[in-house]
């Protein structure tokens, strides 16, 4: 079964394990995939690691019983479950309600928004591009970081979709197995 591998920083991911961030703002969606689907968390490396104490999850080695002290930015680190997906057109900056009902989850501002969007002032409104709001429920922190290496990518090709190798986090999001995963645990 398909299921998603999302890229995210440091700082958004303990936004979204704190619970306070509930939306994940895209520029694409999936199309080959209708929600419910799972996706994987990647927290991508970054020059601030990602630090467990902040969203409250300690991470304990279970044969020692003491705290993780290595650094899990670069691994899968969760996953949750997208039930819903809607667009934010530019029809919504508009009504600054409307734009601000629409992001409300993500986290971001309405000028973070237009700016990743490319939404500039005096654009013809044909240029102007859709993004996506990715709902996150169901989210499962793991008990135990996962490599990158065990998961199966998905190309699409004439013949079908071909299964190859995880070697590279993907730039925004990209296709993948899903994987069984026992209580979290890798």
């Amino acid at each position: 079964m398909k299921a998603v591998l999302l890229s995210i920083r440091p700082e958004w991911c303990s936004r979204i394990f704190s619970g306070c961030k509930t939306v994940e703002i895209r520029k694409t969606r999936p199309v080959s995939l209708k929600e419910p689907f799972k996706c994987y968390i990647y927290c991508t490396k970054g020059t601030k690691f990602f630090c467990w104490k902040a969203v409250d999850h300690l991470y304990f080695d279970d044969r020692s019983h003491k705290l993780f002290d290595r650094r899990v930015d670069g691994m899968v680190v969760g996953e949750f479950i997208c039930d819903d997906i809607r667009r934010i057109g530019p029809e919504y900056c508009a009504v600054k309600e409307d734009i601000e009902s629409a992001i409300a989850g993500s986290c971001l501002t309405v000028p973070q928004v237009k700016d990743y969007a490319g939404w500039k002032s005096g654009m013809s409104y044909a240029d102007l591009k859709d993004l996506y709001g990715w709902h996150i429920s169901d989210l499962k922190i793991y008990d135990n970081p996962r490599e990158l290496r065990p998961f199966t990518g998905l190309l699409n090709t004439r013949f079908g979709v071909r299964p190859v190798e995880a070697q590279r986090p993907p730039q925004s999001w990209c296709y993948v197995q899903e994987m069984e995963v026992a209580d979290g645990k890798a």
